[in-house]
């Protein structure tokens, strides 16, 4: 569920178990978890804000700056069918900056399915560590709240600010999150038999779909995070592929 600019959200107590828990979180802040059956009209849930230890920095002067498109060979993309408006999921992908570039990422290039036409689908932009020690994705290290828009089915571009997604010598993690437009959570909401929500799912002008490429090069794989749930990892497509969302970034970075 996702807060509106206000901050409030509301969810049928029918839909949750006493036993089960609300959590709450935003940027910057530290996450609350509260047991449903505490929650009542009206509740409120402050959070405390989080303080980040942010990495070293190094200042250096650049005369020159250029622009390097990583990932450039686009290949052939194959529509991933997304989960009903009930599921969030994040598809996580790694860029091991083997050309060994440092900068900032400047645009993002991702293959957006057929979802209904001219639908305006939001997209959220997540960053996070990598962890050496799991080969896995780490902490989420998201500190600003990016959302575009994809406007076409096929490959779309999409400008970053400046100075937010750093490229490091170890590369960046990229996660991306499609979001069911409101009208559409609500409408799935309403159902009030499975069949209903069945023939819904099956109708494919209502689900997002995001593309996948393959790779033989296993450090590419992709990843996901489903609801709350932990990093998984995704099957391999066969013995020498894996699976890796359809994307290429482009970097500006310092011209040597």
């Amino acid at each position: 569920m996702y807060a509106d600019s206000s901050g409030e959200f509301s969810f049928s107590r029918d839909a949750a178990l006493n036993k089960d828990s609300i959590i709450a979180g935003y940027l910057s802040y530290t996450s609350s978890a509260l047991p449903v059956n505490m929650l009542t009209d009206g509740f409120i849930i402050n959070l405390q804000p989080q303080l980040n230890q942010l990495q070293n920095i190094t200042v250096t002067a650049c005369n020159s700056w250029e622009t390097i498109t990583v990932n450039k060979i686009r290949g052939k993309a194959k529509d991933y069918i997304g989960p009903g408006p009930e599921m969030r999921i994040i598809i996580i992908t790694r860029f091991t900056n083997s050309e060994n570039l440092t900068g900032f990422i400047n645009e993002i290039e991702c293959y957006s399915g057929h979802f209904k036409e001219k639908a305006q689908v939001p997209l959220r932009i997540h960053w996070y560590k990598w962890n050496n020690a799991t080969s896995m994705p780490g902490e989420e290290i998201t500190t600003a709240n990016i959302i575009v828009y994809p406007y076409q089915a096929g490959w779309n571009k999409f400008p970053i600010p400046p100075k937010t997604i750093h490229y490091s010598n170890d590369g960046v993690v990229l996660g991306l999150e499609f979001i069911y437009p409101v009208e559409y959570k609500k409408q799935y909401a309403s159902f009030t038999n499975d069949k209903q929500k069945i023939d819904w799912l099956n109708d494919m002008n209502h689900r997002w779909s995001l593309g996948m490429q393959t790779t033989r090069d296993a450090n590419d794989g992709a990843f996901f995070i489903m609801n709350n749930e932990s990093v998984a990892a995704y099957n391999k497509k066969s013995d020498y592929r894996y699976l890796k969302p359809a994307m290429r970034i482009d970097i500006q970075t310092c011209k040597q």
